[in-house]
């Protein structure tokens, strides 16, 4: 039996203390391996010996696939040439970076083939060919070495969610992305691909064009249900990029986990302009929150309606208001997103943006509210605008994105904007906010956990002061930046004794 080798590679930052699962790649192992295929799935995020796996699995497979975020390049070019000095086995790459940057990812001396957008079946059929030694012109969606040049072959259209064969969880070790947990047992389902909306920074409508696809409510039900009885999961992440933008389908998932009398928790993302009469009123939210629901996130991403307009948000100031207001009359916590640094934006601008979250806390003060600088996603509009006015210098190879320092605005989370008016502006609220809206600084844990208080008095301090610089815009001397980083690292091993405590 032809053996596949499927790879996760290491992030350029630390790796995830909560990994989560390779969706990806049990999507597209899962087809291979109903088809008659070995498959073996490595996540570095789980596996200590991860090079010694690779090395022991990669000796006799037919083809190896990477996959690749921006911020995995170096990670995955890092494990490729690992391959390639030991074993004369083709690489494929997949995923969203190979995609956007298709050509340029072929292009490196160890990559053979690429495979764009949902790679499940042209997966498939490139392992036939590789196997038969047939031909590659014909099968959709790859990108190959055609002798000196680089060949792209005809897209592939989009699959059928509802034809394709339930997800194989045996191919991977579960109990290793279940086994920190310490409130919850927490997994990702995907229930659509795709989002009918293009914000100009995200690129998550390029990526799909658009076209959202849907799994139908029973089946979407029947995941989880498995997921409950096989693994004993008791909260569901559903990670599609917009779960309720079809009402009917998500009530009858709602309803169907009620007449099935499932008992779990869920999480999904919805739109501030949902909230209305006849879409999610609070008739509907009470249904999700019976069958479950208890969090949810919402992309709000400006105080300022000028700039909601200016990212092609198609939302308003009062829809996101609206949502607060509805939500505070329930269980359910959301947290709001926010986004500064955008362009055009002036100080008075990112601080109206703090000010309609502080009033967004009086109406709703259960929900966190966190900011977050702009992050130029390779492949959005924001950020071909900034390649072409010269802010971002956009990488002409596979190995000039894997270099941290050459791409770090395409994959630091915390960034300075260097196209924005006031960029440490920009960058110290942003870090001041993390701690103003910190969890650890809240009253949940001190209220359920021994010794909480007094081991977060320090941070309910300097959260106290983070909101008082935020509220009178007072900047300067930002040292308990650095106070709170290093109480930060004392937190994360002390609390996690506390809780395991507590949980005992």
């Amino acid at each position: 039996m032809a053996k596949v080798v499927l790879i996760r590679p290491r992030r350029s930052k630390d790796r995830p203390r909560m990994p989560r699962l390779p969706l990806a790649l049990l999507y597209m192992g899962t087809i291979l391996k109903v088809n008659g295929y070995e498959v073996k799935i490595i996540d570095s995020e789980v596996e200590t010996n991860y090079e010694t796996i690779v090395a022991n699995e990669c000796k006799d497979a037919l083809l190896v696939g990477v996959t690749a975020l921006t911020s995995q390049a170096n990670g995955g070019l890092e494990i490729s040439d690992f391959i390639k000095k030991r074993f004369d086995v083709p690489i494929v790459w997949g995923g969203v970076h190979p995609t956007l940057f298709s050509e340029l990812t072929c292009k490196d001396k160890a990559v053979d083939y690429v495979v764009v957008g949902e790679g499940e079946y042209t997966m498939l059929e490139l392992a036939e060919s590789v196997k038969l030694c047939k031909p590659l012109d014909d099968i959709e969606g790859l990108v190959w070495k055609n002798g000196g040049s680089v060949k792209i072959n005809k897209a592939r259209s989009y699959i059928n969610l509802n034809e394709s064969p339930s997800v194989d969880y045996t191919l991977i070790d579960m109990g290793k992305y279940l086994k920190n947990a310490m409130w919850r047992k927490a997994v990702d389902v995907q229930t659509s691909r795709g989002c009918p909306y293009r914000c100009l920074f995200c690129l998550h409508s390029i990526v799909n064009d658009q076209k959202v696809r849907f799994v139908n409510a029973n089946r979407v039900v029947d995941e989880c249900e498995r997921l409950i009885t096989e693994y004993g999961v008791d909260y569901i992440t559903f990670v599609d990029d917009n779960f309720f933008v079809n009402k009917k389908r998500a009530r009858d998932i709602c309803l169907e986990i009620i007449r099935r009398k499932l008992k779990f928790n869920w999480f999904a993302e919805v739109r501030a302009n949902y909230f209305r009469d006849g879409f999610i009123d609070n008739e509907f939210l009470e249904l999700a929150e019976a069958s479950g629901l208890t969090n949810v996130t919402i992309g709000a991403e400006s105080g300022v309606q000028k700039f909601l307009n200016l990212i092609g948000k198609e939302i308003t100031v009062e829809e996101i208001m609206n949502s607060a207001v509805a939500l505070s009359k329930t269980n359910i916590t959301a947290a709001y997103s926010f986004i500064i640094g955008l362009p055009d934006e002036t100080v008075d601008d990112i601080f109206t943006t703090w000010e309609f979250i502080e009033k967004l806390q009086r109406i709703y003060p259960r929900a966190v509210y966190g900011i977050g600088v702009l992050r130029a996603y390779p492949g959005s509009k924001l950020t071909e605008g900034f390649v072409k006015q010269g802010y971002i210098k956009e990488p002409n190879s596979l190995r000039q994105f894997a270099d941290y320092e050459y791409s770090k605005m395409y994959t630091d989370s915390m960034l300075v904007p260097v196209w924005h008016c006031a960029p440490r502006v920009a960058d110290l609220v942003a870090r001041y906010s993390l701690i103003a809206n910190s969890v650890l600084g809240g009253t949940t844990v001190s209220k359920h956990l021994k010794y909480a208080s007094t081991l977060l008095l320090p941070e309910r301090i300097l959260q106290k002061i983070a909101r008082w610089r935020l509220h009178n815009r007072f900047l300067w001397f930002p040292v308990d930046l650095n106070i709170s980083k290093l109480l930060h690292t004392l937190y994360l091993s002390r609390i996690a004794k506390v809780l395991i405590r507590w949980k005992q």
